[in-house]
């Protein structure tokens, strides 16, 4: 991602396609965080991510995500 140029000329600062993903999140930040959008717009975000790194970076792995249902015990919910 650091060596990809930034693909949005929107996002004057951003020097390479990671920060475009930076520029990205800090953006929509105010409209995401608090919202019941919150958890499904991140792991939309790190799903894009993951995408990215796998088709023009040759990542072959899968990125960890959190499972609130393998990590919590939902008894005495």
């Amino acid at each position: 991602m650091w060596k990809l140029p930034s693909v949005d000329p929107a996002f004057s600062a951003a020097q390479n396609h990671f920060d475009d993903y930076v520029a990205v999140h800090m953006n929509l930040t105010n409209f995401i965080h608090g919202t019941a959008n919150f958890l499904p717009w991140h792991r939309y975000l790190i799903h894009l991510w993951e995408q990215k790194l796998k088709n023009s970076c040759g990542y072959k792995g899968n990125l960890p995500v959190c499972s609130l249902f393998l990590s919590h015990s939902w008894t005495g919910v």
